[in-house]
């Protein structure tokens, strides 16, 4: 097989291997996280409308070598990269800073930068964002890998 590897949109027939994609790379890949917090984020495999229906709305471009899919990443309208994978096996090869070229020149084209010239990377009222995965309940997970914080603050004084 050839190591060139290509650029290109997804397609419809793309999503499922693209679930399938984020899937390997979160339980598969190095992660900061535990087991159970990678199991509670992403069970199974993303798939079915309402998977399609969310990347259908987005720019995902793929990394692919000959017919393999080795990573992608999606940029909403208005900019926001949502999604961000590259499979284990293939990482450390420059693929993401290929995609994430590719996304900034399709987020400068669009108009859909911030000041610096960047998508934008966070957006605090995201449903689902592709950063962290929620923190386990007490019942998805034992108390020995839920992870602490110090608590909030409950008032606060406007002036």
């Amino acid at each position: 097989m050839s190591d060139t590897i290509q650029l290109r949109p997804a397609t419809a027939t793309d999503y499922d291997t693209l679930g399938e994609l984020m899937y390997d790379a979160i339980h598969n890949g190095p992660s900061q996280y535990t087991d159970a917090q990678s199991q509670a984020w992403m069970p199974v495999p993303r798939q079915g409308s309402d998977w399609h229906a969310r990347l259908a709305k987005q720019h995902v471009i793929l990394a692919v070598q000959g017919h393999e899919i080795l990573g992608f990443m999606s940029i909403e309208p208005g900019g926001y990269v949502d999604f961000a994978y590259i499979r284990p096996r293939a990482q450390g090869r420059g693929r993401f800073r290929r995609l994430f070229a590719a996304i900034m020149a399709q987020a400068a084209a669009a108009g859909e930068t911030d000041s610096t010239g960047l998508p934008r990377l966070d957006q605090p009222d995201h449903a689902s964002g592709p950063v962290r995965p929620p923190e386990p309940t007490p019942w998805s997970a034992s108390k020995a890998v839920r992870p602490t914080r110090p608590p909030v603050a409950a008032t606060s004084q406007i002036t």
